[in-house]
């Protein structure tokens, strides 16, 4: 997925989407977008982020508010006056966390992480695919839905991105079955 050139030059540049899946609700209740090179402490801010109120942002239609939404939200201000300016993104407490084997799920900064909050890491199964089904759908639902329609798209497949970069036009490419725009 392309973002912002951390040297602000507007390139775009690959960028990693880190998820967090409440398995019940199939919500994404945490998400770190950054430049490719995901690291322990951008995984360890997920389950810290999941059970902190999302704030409205400038910009942001009113029907995005908590309090337009069918939760209780008199209250919830009662209990937790942040919610007063809140986003509707629900605000989920985890128990438990199923990681990948990925690197920075496995490393010590992750796992003290989720100890320190009374969550309990577990490891999925390897060879497992029901383990984290919900979070390989919720990735394609995004790269389905959104990511390829993002100029600078070039997929997960190194074969497409090469093909990108040998056209002429290097300003318009087709990859994928879809049309992004080169840098």
């Amino acid at each position: 997925m392309p973002g912002r050139s951390p040297k602000n030059d507007g390139l775009p540049v690959r960028a990693d989407l880190t998820i967090a899946v409440d398995v019940t609700t199939r919500t994404i209740g945490a998400a770190v977008l950054r430049p490719v090179g995901t690291k322990a402490v951008d995984a360890a801010l997920l389950p810290a982020k999941m059970p902190v109120p999302e704030p409205m942002r400038p910009g942001w239609a009113n029907a995005l508010r908590l309090s337009a939404s069918r939760m209780p939200h008199a209250r919830l201000v009662d209990i937790d006056t942040r919610m007063w300016e809140a986003a509707a993104r629900p605000v989920i407490v985890p128990d438990q966390i199923v990681i990948d084997h990925g690197s920075v799920f496995v490393s010590e900064t992750f796992v003290r992480a989720g100890n320190r909050l009374g969550i309990s890491v577990q490891p999925a199964r390897k060879g497992t695919a029901p383990d984290k089904g919900v979070v390989e759908a919720t990735n394609a639902a995004v790269t389905m839905l959104f990511a390829q329609h993002v100029a600078g798209y070039t997929g997960g497949n190194p074969t497409t991105v090469l093909e990108c970069w040998q056209r002429v036009d290097v300003n318009r490419c087709v990859v994928g079955r879809g049309v992004a725009a080169g840098p």
